[in-house]
């Protein structure tokens, strides 16, 4: 009957320990598979020393990737910072310039629709006035007629293409007989109202009797228009384009960091199975 040939003694004090360490448990399966223990010893060493190595290496990547990604996130933010103020300016800019040319486009429009009508001030004071006197001075038809007779020589050389004012007082002296009296806070009353239609009319009369005077001319309207153009140069649109390239710059950067972040994770834990395969 054969009997069993002694195991070497390292072989036999590292299965002792086996149980105990991983380390050593790996140790002892290669030494069974490789009958020179330092042979064998040295290959299970360098292969644990390598596999630490990758782990170090790659979980050192991860981190600098990592720091790679934050440092892109905050240039993307300050980006986007910079371009929502250009969009920013740009809407502003546009609705000044909206305004300014509907402004324009309302006094184009009321030259063109109100050329050589003449504003009929003094004619309706005129009016006012007669009414007034017919109302509280005349007590006959004579004085009435000469009173006419006064409007219809002002009313001369003025160009009103309404109704005339001798036929607004006609119509006037039908409804006010002198049959129909007011009392005296009546009467005050229409003498406040003639001063402030006189005061208001002289105030926002033009010089040459044109209205639509209460906008800025069309040459003022033009300039700002074209200082605001101006404004909007070719320079900060090339700003906001550059800005905007960078922007897809710093996006298209953080996916490809994203994408090395992920498999720098998958080899960590490639490297990691085998280890644990290893022991």
């Amino acid at each position: 009957m054969a009997t069993a040939k002694p195991e070497n003694e390292e072989l036999q004090a590292v299965k002792s320990k086996a149980k105990k360490d991983a380390i050593n448990h790996l140790i002892f399966t290669m030494l069974q598979q490789n009958p020179n223990p330092e042979s064998g010893i040295q290959q299970a060493t360098k292969s644990l020393t390598y596999l630490n190595e990758q782990l170090f290496r790659i979980t050192k990547t991860i981190h600098e990737k990592q720091f790679e990604e934050r440092q892109a996130y905050n240039r993307l933010y300050d980006l986007k910072y910079k371009e929502k103020g250009f969009r920013s300016m740009w809407t502003n800019k546009g609705k000044q310039m909206a305004a300014l040319k509907r402004d324009l486009d309302k006094l184009t429009f009321a030259n063109s629709a109100y050329k050589e009508r003449s504003i009929n001030t003094q004619g309706k004071i005129n009016s006012h006035n007669l009414c007034f006197r017919m109302h509280h001075e005349t007590g006959n038809m004579v004085k009435e007629k000469k009173l006419l007779k006064e409007v219809n020589a002002g009313q001369k050389g003025l160009n009103d293409s309404g109704p005339s004012v001798v036929e607004e007082i006609s119509d006037r002296i039908w409804r006010l007989r002198p049959a129909i009296r007011v009392d005296e806070e009546q009467v005050l009353k229409e003498i406040n109202e003639l001063k402030w239609a006189r005061d208001n009319a002289f105030a926002n009369a033009p010089i040459k009797g044109k209205i639509w005077n209460s906008l800025p001319s069309k040459n003022v309207i033009k300039q700002q228009i074209k200082a605001m153009e101006e404004a909007l140069n070719e320079e900060d649109r090339k700003e906001h384009m550059q800005i905007r390239g960078e922007i897809e710059v710093a996006k298209r950067e953080i996916n490809g960091v994203k994408k090395s972040i992920a498999s720098l994770k998958r080899q960590l834990l490639d490297v990691r199975r085998k280890k644990r395969g290893s022991l």
